[in-house]
């Protein structure tokens, strides 16, 4: 038998080079499977896991920048009922219906300031997206007794 491998390896060396490199076929034949690596899969969750981020830092400044854009309107508004006047500008008016606040010339300024602290209640109740948080022993002192008194 050492002499066989003997002569095999001289054979396998006067080879051309391609053929040198001797490896066991993994795949014995079979069609090649694609099954994603550890790096890929790594690199994949890297990715969802950073498109998350963005999307939650996307999410968070809309909503700072929307409440500041309503904290803008409302101070115009509240300027003009310490003015004692009546007419809304145009412009504040395009920035109430670019909210979403209904507006229309029969209403009063104190109710549109009502209006607006209304609008801004969408944006001030974000509960954190920590699906899987554990609640702090606080917290879960005020849920109990919450739900004594209830």
């Amino acid at each position: 038998r050492v002499a066989y491998l003997h002569v095999l390896t001289k054979v396998i060396c006067w080879l051309p080079e391609q053929a040198r490199t001797v490896v066991a076929d993994p795949n014995n034949g079979k069609r090649r499977r694609t099954t994603p690596t550890m790096y890929q899969t790594i690199q994949q969750e890297t990715q969802r896991t950073t498109l998350r981020v963005i999307a939650t830092r996307a999410q968070d400044a809309k909503r700072k920048l929307s409440l500041y854009g309503l904290d803008r309107i409302l101070w115009g508004l509240e300027e003009l009922n310490l003015a004692e006047r009546t007419v809304v500008p145009r412009h504040l008016v395009e920035q109430l219906r670019g909210f979403g606040v209904p507006y229309a010339p029969g209403i009063t300024i104190p109710d549109l300031i009502e209006l607006v602290f209304t609008a801004q209640e969408e944006f001030m109740n974000v509960e954190p997206d920590e699906i899987n948080r554990v609640p702090t022993i606080e917290e879960l002192e005020v849920y109990f007794e919450q739900s004594r008194v209830a």
